[in-house]
C-alpha cells in the first residue's frame, strides 16, 4: 500500500497486515479457476460493489481497471497501467497473476471516501490507495496518478512471483516505482527520488535506528517490525507511523541504490530461488554484490546523501 503519515491500517477482514508475513498457509484456499473466468467474476463483483448494472472497465493482463465514479482521471490511469505492466514484466517479474485483481479508480476524493464508508463503515485507511491481499482489490484515488497506481500494482505481482518475499522488499520495490521513469528505453522502468527523500535522511540521522548498521537492520526486519505493528493487535495499525515511514523510505532508496547498479533484479531472483536456505536474503545480496549488507552500508549512505536537492542523477543505464 502507499503509506502516508496515517500509514498502514490492516483491513477489518483479516488480522494480518496488507504486507503479510511469508507464511500465509493458514489462509483459506481459493478454488482454481482460469484467468478468463476470474476476470469475468471480477467485473461482476465490481458492478455489485458499485451498485450498478455494469462496470465500465478495461482489462490489462490480470488487472481489471474499473472507472468507479466515471471520472476524468480514468483514461490516464489506463494508459499508465498498460505502460507499467509491460515494463514490470520486461526483465523484472516473471510470474503474472493467475487470478484477477480489481482496480477501483476514483477521480473524486468524495466518491473514494463514500465507497470506503459503504464497505467498511469508516474512512479509507490511506489517503490515496491500498491493495487487499485477500480481496485482491486495489482501491485508489487517482489524484497522484503514477505514485499510487504503480505502487499498488506491484503488490499482487509480488504476491504471485515471490510469495515469500518479506514486507520490506515488497514495499521497497513498490515504492521505487512511485516516481517512475519510462523514457530510458522501450519497456524500461526505474524510479527517481520522490517525497520520501526527507524520511530516508531522517532514518540515516536517527541515532537509535536502525542498528547495528542500517542495511543489516533492514534485512533482519520482519513484517511487524517494518510496519511497527503490535503482534498481539496488528489490526490497530502502526504504533509509530513516523518510524514506519522511515522504514518505507529506507527500503525504497535501497531498491533504487541497487537498481542503479543493475543489481536489484539479480538479487531478487537469487533470493527468490534460494529463500528456503536464505530466509533473510543476506546470502543472495552477497552473491550478487560481493559483500554483506553491513559492508555496503557506507556506500548506500553516501549514495543517498548525494541525492540531496538540488542534486540530480541520470537514472538511465549507461
Amino acid at each position: 500500500m502507499t503509506p502516508t503519515p496515517s500509514a498502514v491500517v490492516p483491513t477489518a477482514s483479516t488480522t494480518i497486515p496488507d504486507a503479510s508475513p511469508v507464511d500465509t498457509s493458514f489462509l483459506p484456499s481459493t478454488p482454481a479457476v482460469d484467468l478468463a473466468t476470474s476476470l469475468r467474476a471480477a467485473v461482476t463483483g465490481a458492478a455489485v460493489a458499485l451498485h450498478t448494472k455494469t462496470a465500465t472497465h478495461v482489462d490489462i493482463d490480470a488487472f481489471v481497471l474499473v472507472d468507479a465514479d466515471h471520472g476524468s482521471r480514468f483514461p490516464a490511469a489506463v494508459d499508465l497501467a498498460r505502460k507499467a505492466v509491460d515494463a514490470l514484466f520486461n526483465g523484472r517479474f516473471d510470474k503474472h497473476p493467475t487470478r484477477a485483481v480489481t482496480v477501483f479508480v476514483f477521480s473524486s476524493q468524495d466518491a473514494f471516501q463514500r465507497f470506503c464508508a459503504a464497505r467498511t463503515h469508516g474512512p479509507c485507511p490511506t489517503t490515496f490507495g491500498e491493495y487487499g491481499r485477500l480481496s485482491r482489490e486495489i482501491v485508489m484515488h487517482a489524484t497522484r496518478g503514477a505514485e499510487t497506481l504503480n505502487h499498488e500494482l506491484v503488490h499482487p505481482i509480488v504476491q504471485e512471483d515471490f510469495p515469500r518475499a518479506p514486507a520490506w522488499l515488497d514495499e521497497g520495490i513498490a515504492a521505487l516505482y512511485e516516481n517512475p521513469v519510462y523514457s530510458c528505453a522501450k519497456g524500461y522502468v526505474t524510479g527517481i527520488s520522490n517525497w520520501r527523500y526527507p524520511d530516508v535522511v531522517r532514518a540515516l540521522d536517527a541515532p537509535d535506528e536502525p542498528a547495528p548498521t542500517r542495511l543489516d537492520a533492514l534485512f533482519a526486519m520482519d513484517t511487524f517490525t517494518f510496519l511497527t505493528l503490535d503482534p498481539a493487535h496488528p489490526e490497530a495499525g502502526p504504533t509509530d507511523p513516523a518510524k514506519e515511514n522511515r522504514h518505507y523510505s529506507l527500503a525504497r532508496y535501497f531498491a533504487q541504490f541497487l537498481d542503479r547498479r543493475d543489481q536489484l533484479w539479480p538479487m531478487y531472483r537469487t533470493w527468490r530461488r534460494t529463500i528456503a536456505t536464505d530466509p533473510t536474503g543476506e546470502k543472495a545480496f552477497a552473491a550478487v554484490t560481493g559483500r554483506t549488507p553491513g559492508e555496503a552500508d557506507a556506500d548506500f549512505e553516501a549514495y543517498v546523501r548525494g541525492l540531496a536537492p538540488p542534486a540530480t542523477e541520470n537514472p538511465c543505464p549507461r
